[in-house]
């Protein structure tokens, strides 16, 4: 039995460690699959203007939740404060970090040590889409589908639509985009520390999922992640209640990695979603898919916590209460409570509402990372 056990055990660190390089080869050097003829992502094809593929026209002051970077802390106290706390815990929620300790030692490259006071915020990092039409990007006002190769297509009957009722299974698929946003260091705000992920100065496309070909097969994502298999059956998704009852009253269990809170599974990590809720909804679920599809090809890191403090670091499962999104199209939320963590039903983060039917179909969110680091 004790032989059994190890062998199982040993079988799932293989896979969870392995996996990745599967997904990165794949990530790389894959063909893109868009539909150029039958799906068109012009938008003169419906008659209206901006339907297909709506331009966001964002105000970058006032569209953004300012809100959310705070509060800033400095030493491990709350250093100041503005705007609307929306969660418990809201200096360092579940982090490794004491916060009794304000000194805090990172090595130099010669291996000498420096001595430096912790410093604590959220960075806007990122803009993500989550769009209908392949190569729509509401965030740039612009039509990609140019990038599309013709004679390569994939299924997308179901893009941005639910399954009909009856017999067949209510589903919907989206295309996921983001966008490389730093909108602090594009603003000077000064708090820019070496601890973030990625030191940016520009906006620029960091991934469109058109390009990946298990985006759009639930086959091809089990075979580069094959533990889909032990997260994403009944018996394990029964622990995700409680995910959702932490993320609905503060922030959700890192622990419970596959959980999507109150929206779902994490795996598969396709932009197929079965058994669907709302758009909103779905579109959540879909960026706390591609955060753990990122974590897992080490294409994203951990930056909070004290083992984050002189350096981001790749870290396979996404810390979920690492992030929180506010929506910035089709109605944004810049004010009052205006960010959320991951996994808070839609209901609750008061984002239910957002949508607008035809050109409000597409939605935008801002990310927001945690970053703990020691400056020196």
């Amino acid at each position: 039995m004790y032989k059994r056990i190890v062998s199982i055990a040993l079988i799932v660190t293989l896979i969870l460690y392995v996996s990745p390089v599967i997904t990165f080869i794949s990530f790389t050097n894959s063909t893109v699959y868009a539909e150029t003829s039958s799906t068109s992502t012009s938008t003169e094809d419906t008659g209206v203007k901006g339907m297909r593929c709506p331009d966001a026209d964002v105000d970058w002051f006032s569209d953004i939740c300012y809100d959310c970077i705070f509060p800033i802390s400095l030493g491990g106290s709350s250093w100041f404060s503005i705007g609307s706390n929306f969660d418990s815990s809201e200096d360092n929620p579940n982090s490794d970090w004491s916060a009794g300790n304000p000194v805090c030692t990172c090595m130099d490259s010669n291996g000498v040590p420096e001595f430096g006071m912790l410093f604590s915020y959220r960075t806007i990092s990122k803009i993500f889409e989550v769009v209908r039409t392949p190569y729509c990007e509401p965030f740039l006002g612009m039509d990609l589908s140019g990038m599309a190769i013709s004679g390569y297509s994939a299924n997308k009957t179901m893009i941005g639509t639910k399954g009909r009722s009856g017999g067949e299974a209510k589903k919907s698929m989206y295309h996921i985009h983001y966008i490389i946003f730093p909108l602090l260091q594009i603003l000077e705000f000064g708090f820019t520390p070496d601890c973030e992920e990625g030191y940016y100065t520009d906006i620029g496309i960091g991934f469109m999922s058109e390009q990946v070909v298990s985006w759009y097969h639930d086959e091809w994502a089990l075979l580069e992640h094959p533990e889909s298999i032990i997260f994403a059956n009944p018996i394990t998704q029964t622990a995700c209640l409680a995910d959702c009852a932490a993320t609905n009253v503060g922030y959700p269990i890192n622990q419970l990695f596959w959980c999507g809170g109150c929206l779902g599974s994490v795996y598969p990590f396709t932009g197929n979603i079965t058994y669907t809720q709302s758009p909103v909804a779905n579109s959540q679920l879909l960026i706390m898919r591609f955060l753990a599809l990122m974590h897992r090809i080490g294409f994203a890191w951990r930056t909070e916590g004290e083992d984050a403090k002189c350096g981001g670091y790749v870290y396979p499962m996404i810390p979920k209460s690492q992030y929180k999104i506010s929506m910035l199209f089709p109605i944004a939320q810049a004010s009052g409570k205006c960010c959320h963590p991951l996994g808070r039903h839609p209901l609750v983060n008061l984002t239910e509402h957002r949508s607008i039917p035809g050109f409000g179909e597409d939605y935008l969110y801002v990310q927001y990372t945690h970053v703990d680091c020691c400056v020196r």
